[in-house]
């Protein structure tokens, strides 16, 4: 493995292949939520307090993926309304006892809804659909998304740094993690081109 540590390195200090590889992660992360976003942040921000990237790009980039990816699907939901429930895709992630819950947060809490969906896991994607269903007006809900997303990587990325950082002095840890991460992000950009061009083959069987 020790091979890949060079590339690793040099992946890490070019500071837009950085930003634009996390941004693709993160936006697509919004579509297929099995990406393990969260802990990749947290041990790239790791690997930057150790010495390896930008802890800075690396909050930026998920946080502008995040956002972007965020953004489409409310809007997708907006402009299409319940129609978009019918979508194969849309199934995997709504049912009715999702909305009804979402529908009645939406009620009690208005867009802070949407900062509520970030801390639970799985409901990130379902809160922003909703957030679009139940036409929440664009500003409202385009700001709580980008804000909602600056805090909750804001406090996972300053984590992961400070975390690589107190334990600067493990070396093996450092390499080891950057290896992983850089592997973990290939997986997920292959696996996710993969999925995407799979979907659009079943697709055009179907037509």
């Amino acid at each position: 493995m020790e091979f890949i540590l060079p590339w690793i390195e040099q992946f890490a200090s070019n500071g837009i292949l950085l930003f634009l590889t996390i941004f693709i992660v993160s936006l697509m992360n919004v579509v297929f939520p099995p990406i393990p976003l969260e802990t990749l942040t947290i041990f790239g921000s790791f690997a930057a307090g150790a010495g390896y990237g930008n802890p800075v790009i690396i909050w930026m980039a998920t946080v502008a993926g995040m956002s972007a990816g965020g953004i489409l699907v409310y809007r997708l939901a907006y402009i299409k309304g319940e129609s978009l429930i019918q979508w194969s895709w849309a199934q995997k992630h709504l049912n009715p006892d999702a909305i009804a819950r979402v529908k009645g947060w939406f009620q009690r809490y208005g867009t802070w809804t949407i900062y509520i969906g970030k801390c639970i896991t799985g409901m990130n994607l379902i809160v922003v659909l909703c957030c679009g269903l139940f036409k929440v007006e664009y500003r409202k809900a385009s700001v709580a998304i980008i804000v909602s997303n600056i805090i909750y990587y804001g406090v996972l990325v300053g984590l992961g740094r400070y975390l690589g950082h107190k334990y600067h002095f493990f070396p093996a840890v450092g390499n080891s993690l950057a290896i992983g991460i850089g592997i973990g992000c290939l997986f997920v950009l292959t696996g996710g081109i993969l999925y995407f061009f799979r979907g659009l083959k079943k697709k055009g069987n179907k037509d």
